[in-house]
């Protein structure tokens, strides 16, 4: 599927110039309300649900099952493993003090921070429940097909959940995962509905062959892209002329189902680009396989960690628009670097030297988790 791999490179570069440029660029420069920031700022709402398709789409390819329909209990380890390390790293990269014995010291006011839901804890708890409903389907067709209905009541629940304020009946750790109201930018409500909307997208590919699916892309995504579009417009006519009133873009049916309808027709267009790029189509799947690793390095770049800093910790908000250009290509070309770097070196380690480099990572994250600097 590489127009799905070609689609997740380009979100991530697209991720990667939008988090510099917003965390660096002057606000009296770059500002979302005006033109042509407002068109950067839609474009930038696309990546998430870019990024959660594809992995609901290629998440179908590894679910192994038995002869009766079950999943394989070596799926099972390694699905939940992934999920709760993905859903570990999350609340890690958030870690609010230099040393687990100054955590008793963090404010409330961190806390508050460190427990806002971001696409890494969104991803985790999504895959847990597309392990959940993969389990308790029997083929991957029906999987897809449960997946495609859940997306759905998601998309269309969203605005009532968000109504209920349930964050004043539940644990702030819960309720952020359902909400926007403390701060959270990637709730379960509407975003899972995109990883799960993904499932049914790799469910349908999953009945052609391997050499067909870039065709088949090709052919179906502007065609269901469309028809995302008008039951965008269809929704948004049945709450403006039935209700009367118009719900908020975060959590409008009508923003989702025109998103969905913006990524099918992308996978189509990266299905036509990649047939005039095949000769690279190999490094966009080795860049779009390491997406985890670019999402972390990317922002340690940015915002630095813990125990260093980041370039927000010296021109936060206060570049103009072409250093920050610049510093974001930097940031782009660093990433890719380190990810090029770090596995030529872990491919090359064999035997013993893995083993050290291995342990040795986990020793120098726990001396600091435990020592600091």
């Amino acid at each position: 599927m590489y127009a799905l791999d070609f689609a997740r490179f380009i979100a991530m570069i697209m991720m990667m110039q939008g988090h510099t440029l917003d965390a660096l660029v002057s606000s009296s420069v770059l500002d979302p309300s005006l033109f042509p920031w407002n068109i950067w700022t839609y474009i930038r709402g696309l990546t998430a649900p870019v990024f959660l398709m594809v992995s609901g789409a290629v998440h179908v390819f590894v679910l192994k099952r038995q002869g009766d329909g079950s999943l394989t209990n070596k799926t099972i380890q390694r699905r939940l493993t992934w999920g709760l390390t993905i859903l570990g790293l999350g609340y890690l990269m958030m870690f609010p003090a230099s040393r687990i014995v100054d955590l008793p010291f963090v404010s409330s006011k961190a806390w508050h921070y460190v427990l806002q839901v971001n696409i890494l804890q969104l991803t985790g708890v999504s895959l847990l429940l597309l392990l959940l409903t993969a389990f308790f389907t029997k083929s991957n067709a029906r999987l897809g097909l449960t997946s495609f209905m859940i997306a759905l009541s998601i998309f269309l629940a969203s605005p009532a959940i968000h109504a209920l304020s349930l964050q004043g009946y539940m644990p702030l750790l819960l309720s952020n995962y359902v909400s926007f109201a403390n701060g959270s930018l990637f709730p379960i409500f509407p975003y899972s509905g995109f990883l799960f909307m993904g499932v049914a997208i790799g469910a349908f590919l999953e009945q052609y062959r391997a050499s067909e699916r870039n065709h088949i892309i090709k052919k179906y995504g502007v065609g269901y892209g469309l028809f995302f579009w008008i039951a965008a417009a269809v929704n948004e006519g049945f709450f403006q002329i039935v209700l009367g009133e118009q719900i908020p873009g975060q959590m409008s049916p009508t923003m989702m189902f025109s998103r969905i309808g913006f990524v099918l027709m992308f996978f189509s267009l990266c299905a036509v680009a990649i047939e005039k790029l095949s000769q690279w189509k190999e490094h966009f799947v080795f860049f779009s396989g390491k997406s985890l690793g670019i999402y972390m390095i990317h922002l340690f770049l940015i915002y630095g960690t813990p125990w260093s800093f980041g370039l927000a910790s010296f021109y936060a908000k206060q570049t103009s628009l072409e250093f920050g250009i610049t510093l974001a290509i930097a940031v782009i070309f660093s990433t890719l670097g380190l990810i090029a770097l770090g596995t030529h070196i872990k491919e090359r380690a064999t035997g013993r030297s893995e083993k050290v480099l291995k342990y040795g990572i986990r020793t120098a994250i726990t001396y600091l988790l435990l020592v600091g600097l």
